[in-house]
């Protein structure tokens, strides 16, 4: 398929979509007990996706995941309430600065 201006169109499913990084990371606690340090909204929401509470916060922070990835909030809006389901869920751990 050729676009109107006359270059070839990407199909939807061969198209990356860019990251939609946020800052500072907000490091927690995998299923496994390793440390990951998550800094953006797909991450977020892939993490999400693994917890078992799914409390108040948790259905915030997917809230605010969706709205980021279809850009209809900035990626920087999902760090805060990702951040308390990780305290609800009991997965946030300390930040170690070097």
């Amino acid at each position: 398929m050729v676009a109107a201006w006359g270059t070839p169109e990407v199909p939807s499913e061969n198209r990356q979509m860019a990251e939609h990084w946020f800052s500072p990371k907000v490091p927690v606690r995998t299923l496994e007990g390793h440390r990951y340090n998550v800094g953006s909204v797909e991450a977020a929401a892939e993490v999400l996706m693994t917890w078992t509470k799914r409390g108040p916060r948790w259905t915030e922070a997917v809230s605010a995941c969706v709205a980021a990835l279809a850009d209809e909030a900035p990626p920087d809006s999902v760090r805060v309430p990702f951040e308390a389901a990780a305290r609800e869920e009991g997965k946030l751990l300390p930040v170690i600065t070097e």
